[in-house]
């Protein structure tokens, strides 16, 4: 069996990927604010983000992880049943770029 990376499936990495890195602006200033041990170790999430960027930046992140769990099932319920089309793959690519400027 051969898999292949369809449009799909390369536009959901990508999302992924983005996502995953959307932590680093906010904790980052948490650092610079609180000390690298306050914002790190925080395992109950009761660190507050102070500048208003940052917070805004951490709720786009929560929002992006919600839609993750809506987006990715879609895609891969597209590769199972092997509907890719265009206007499937453009979805997939707008999405992207609408999470990126979220």
């Amino acid at each position: 069996m051969h898999a292949t990376l369809t449009t799909e499936l390369f536009w959901l990495t990508m999302t992924v990927l983005m996502t995953s890195m959307f932590w680093i602006p906010y904790i980052a200033n948490r650092m610079r604010a609180q000390g690298i041990g306050t914002a790190v170790w925080d395992p109950h999430g009761r660190t507050d983000t102070a500048s208003d960027w940052a917070r805004r930046m951490k709720q786009a992140h929560e929002n992006a992880v919600e839609n993750l769990v809506i987006f990715a099932p879609l895609v891969f319920l597209i590769q199972w049943t092997q509907t890719h089309s265009t206007v499937t793959a453009t979805a997939c690519m707008i999405y992207f770029f609408a999470r990126l400027t979220h």
